[in-house]
């Protein structure tokens, strides 16, 4: 299935269930099946990065792969609704206008037509075409890279990539830690898809470790393979929050807290996190400082892209105004310290791959608090669904 495609898995398990009643149902997303089906594991644990390019979708997943199993590093929070088809539409479009033939909707034999110069223009650098009788014309390769920039196709892919690697970095993963990238679907043998890859990963590219040999057979001989080993992919079941004190925050700002999602939910278990808090001035001198969780319903959060930097990226969020909505705080995390403290307070969230959650804290930088120097540790003593 598609990643975060909860309500599609429903719809197949109700219709399963009809044809093959009392039978085992099992889902396996459809990047990490083909990462599975390209069989280029070792015994040694390996890095890579999937895109699975097809006719409706575009899927990116980061993930360990070696000869004993699978884990997810990091992927979207659902798949990017953008595939074949749409480049299909946008081909046909343009066809029409080069023809000089219009009409109110696109045929189904225009989109077909469109979808054979798609896939001759993988192989040649020109391809001639007429429509609905009109005089032959030529398409080429550089005119079908212009019709994918007009519709913002490459900044799109920009950003899925980005966002994986942005949600990779939060668990101590960087690009340059990638040892192999693996293309599936038919739409990702697109020349200037494969050419924007390699540009994202010119290392890589270089050693002739983008892997597009098997980009139709990966996900079905994947998710073989899948249902007859013993592969675990553990996930975060629910988006967690935390509450804190704006700076301004008080009686004439009609506003007293904010909440953040810090726990997003679909992350993959194992992960650790590490945010920077302050100690509240109003309160006096804290020897300590108290993070209270909130678990956060799936109807209360949407997703938006949001910038840091010059990184575009979606985050969940909650949808509604905070004065609209009322949390009932799930667990409250006391981080004690030997005098009163003052400054920033590094809070690194180390949630296993069974959900239990640790919390490590320090005074030091971003670095020293995820390591095991100057690092204290607090078990939370709770499971995260």
């Amino acid at each position: 299935m598609p990643v975060g495609f909860h309500g599609y898995r429903k719809a197949l398990e109700e219709i399963i269930q009809k044809i093959a009643r009392g039978a085992e149902v099992e889902f396996i997303e459809e990047p990490l099946a083909a990462a599975i089906g390209y069989q280029v594991t070792e015994e040694r644990e390996k890095l890579f990065m999937v895109l699975d390019f097809g006719g409706c979708t575009l899927d990116v997943m980061l993930l360990r792969l070696s000869s004993e199993g699978v884990h997810v590093v990091a992927k979207p929070d659902r798949s990017r609704m953008l595939g074949g088809k749409d480049i299909d539409k946008w081909l046909a479009k343009y066809i029409e206008e080069q023809s000089g033939v219009k009409s109110d909707l696109i045929s189904p034999r225009l989109l077909k037509v469109a979808e054979g110069i798609k896939i001759k223009l993988s192989e040649y650098k020109m391809v001639d075409f007429d429509w609905q009788g009109s005089d032959t014309c030529k398409l080429s390769r550089e005119d079908f890279e212009g019709i994918l920039e007009g519709h913002d196709f490459y900044k799109a892919l920009d950003r899925e990539l980005s966002y994986v690697m942005k949600k990779a970095r939060k668990v101590g993963v960087t690009i340059d830690m990638v040892e192999g990238v693996l293309l599936t679907g038919g739409s990702s043998q697109i020349p200037s898809f494969k050419d924007k890859i390699a540009h994202f990963f010119p290392e890589l590219s270089a050693s002739n470790s983008i892997y597009d040999h098997s980009p139709l057979t990966a996900v079905a001989k994947g998710a073989a393979l899948y249902g007859t080993s013993d592969v675990v992919d553990r996930h975060l079941g629910m988006a967690y929050a935390m509450r804190f004190i704006t700076e301004g925050a008080g009686e004439n700002s009609g506003r007293y807290y904010s909440y953040e999602v810090v726990l997003e939910k679909g992350e993959s278990l194992p992960f650790n996190k590490t945010f920077s808090v302050m100690p509240a001035k109003t309160l006096g001198d804290q020897n300590s400082i108290q993070i209270e969780l909130f678990e956060i319903p799936e109807g209360l959060i949407t997703r938006r892209w949001v910038k840091e930097g010059k990184v575009e990226f979606i985050k969940q969020v909650l949808k509604h105004a905070y004065d609209d909505i009322s949390l009932e705080g799930f667990k409250t995390i006391t981080l004690p310290f030997d005098e009163p403290v003052e400054q920033e307070v590094f809070v690194t969230f180390c949630v296993a791959e069974s959900g239990t959650l640790k919390v490590r804290y320090s005074l030091d930088d971003v670095e020293a608090a995820t390591k095991a120097t100057k690092v204290r540790e607090v078990d939370a003593g709770i499971r995260l669904q």
